[in-house]
């Protein structure tokens, strides 16, 4: 591992997103707690949720595949959202994205 002083420049000077950039820095080096109550996850500690931090984790994961595989990842990372207005108790209109 790299000493904290390059650690910290190395990951300031990348082209990351500020958000994992924070995350790296906080995983990087977690600061000593002694109270329970305290102590989070980095994630949280970087400033995301958990939907941003895995949504991160599984964008990097799909990059990281070797070519054949990823074709298959990139299919399951398509979503469909279908929005239904209620108007009344009744549904008024179907509207997909």
């Amino acid at each position: 591992t790299l000493p904290e002083p390059v650690l910290r420049t190395h990951i300031a000077q990348s082209q990351l997103p500020n958000t994992f950039r924070n995350l790296i820095t906080a995983t990087a080096r977690p600061k000593p707690s002694t109270d329970q109550s305290t102590k989070m996850a980095a994630w949280r500690a970087a400033g995301l949720n958990y939907i941003n931090y895995s949504n991160i984790a599984a964008r990097l994961l799909r990059k990281a595949l070797k070519p054949e595989l990823r074709a298959q990842a990139v299919r399951r990372d398509d979503s469909h959202i279908k929005f239904t207005k209620w108007q009344g108790g009744k549904p008024e209109k179907v509207i997909s994205e």
